[in-house]
């Protein structure tokens, strides 16, 4: 494990973590100055402890909100203020500008993705001026939201036809046999949600399903282009009102989607390799007997623990990517992960009527000490960085 505090260089609570990379530490600094916006772009060499100023910018119009995405030499900035328009900056990791964007659409901003460094998709929903509009589009589609793809390299916004965007589907990009392809996952609401439809399955039959489809993103972005009503994407998983399907997230090599079956409360981890897009269960994730009482948890690498109480406090015991089997105390809070089946990454929150403390917490299950530290934290590999 790798630690990395920032704390001292984190002094501001509208400073935003935008990546982590290695020892390079990428993040954002939102500052109001004599009623001016602006907004700083950094970077922090963890391996030298030295900070750089990437780009700095005076935002010209007050109250907008900035949303980042971080790609493999490239950033963005989506900037917005819920208007009929939003900026777009695309810079590479060392500073350079490659664009400052002014997109414009029908409706307001509601939301925005960035699928690559190059496409941006922005969700926009009624407003006032084009309320004609937005009342003649939810009569055809049924959806109260639109949704446009953003070119950045040609400056063309295009309007995205399939429906299952347009309702607020996911989408998760990744490459598989080096070649860029895209998720869409459309889970019927809420996990209660999705058992509440089986417990009423008499009344509302088999059909209410949760679905996972896969496309090509080059075959995708070109269906988009050329006005496709409906994108090339084929459904790899789904479950019908009796059970349920939901992402859980990718390492290296797969993608993961936990699935329960209801009637027999039958739960497994399923792997799709993202290559050959074979499927095979990664783990069982049904609890029986004396397990009844314990809980799994999936972090952020896809690895997954069985977390129950025991006389010592909290027992952690892996299930796949870990091979940790321990106990740590509950005064440290709630199990976020441990590293190198060694650190247990804890959280616990401390409330009084004005304020809001958090603090996490990193036992060493080889040394037996413990060391908390308060404010925020991030975990990327092995790599916790405080801040």
């Amino acid at each position: 494990m790798k630690l990395i505090d920032l704390r001292n260089i984190f002094t501001n609570c509208n400073d935003v973590l935008i990546d982590i990379c290695g020892d390079l530490i990428y993040y954002a600094e939102e500052k109001i100055e004599d009623g001016k916006q602006s907004l700083f772009l950094l970077r922090y060499n963890s391996a030298t402890q030295k900070e750089d100023m990437l780009a700095n910018y005076l935002v010209q119009k007050p109250g907008y909100m900035m949303h980042y995405f971080s790609f493999s030499t490239d950033f963005l900035v989506v900037m917005e203020n819920g208007s009929g328009e939003a900026w777009v900056l695309r810079l590479t990791k060392e500073g350079k500008e490659k664009n400052f964007d002014q997109v414009t659409f029908a409706g307001n901003y509601s939301g925005s993705f960035a699928i690559d460094e190059s496409h941006i998709l922005f969700y926009v929903e009624e407003n006032d001026r084009d309320e004609a509009l937005f009342h003649e589009y939810q009569l055809h589609t049924g959806n109260s939201r639109a949704a446009y793809l953003y070119d950045l390299e040609t400056g063309r916004c295009r309007s995205i036809r399939d429906k299952r965007i347009c309702a607020g589907a996911a989408l998760i990009p990744f490459t598989g046999g080096e070649i860029p392809q895209l998720l869409l996952l459309q889970p019927h609401g809420t996990e209660e949600d999705k058992r509440k439809c089986y417990q009423d399955k008499r009344w509302l039959g088999d059909d209410i399903s949760d679905s996972v489809f896969l496309g090509m993103q080059s075959e995708i972005l070109d269906a988009i282009h050329y006005g496709k009503s409906e994108l090339p994407m084929d459904c790899i998983l789904r479950a019908g009102t009796d059970g349920l399907v939901r992402y859980a997230g990718q390492d290296e090599n797969a993608l993961y989607f936990r699935a329960l079956y209801f009637p027999k409360n039958d739960q497994r981890l399923i792997a799709v390799n993202k290559e050959t897009g074979h499927k095979t269960v990664a783990a069982s994730l049904t609890l029986t007997g004396d397990d009844k009482d314990a809980q799994f948890q999936i972090d952020g690498e896809c690895r997954v623990f069985r977390i129950n109480r025991c006389k010592k406090g909290i027992h952690v015991k892996g299930i796949l990517h870990s091979s940790v089997d321990a106990c740590y105390s509950t005064e440290m809070g709630d199990f976020i992960t441990c590293l190198n089946d060694r650190y247990v990454l804890a959280r616990y929150e401390m409330s009084d009527e004005k304020s809001t403390f958090v603090f996490y917490s990193i036992y060493d299950l080889k040394t037996g000490k413990t060391q908390s530290y308060e404010g925020d934290c991030a975990v990327r590999g092995d790599i916790v960085v405080l801040f």
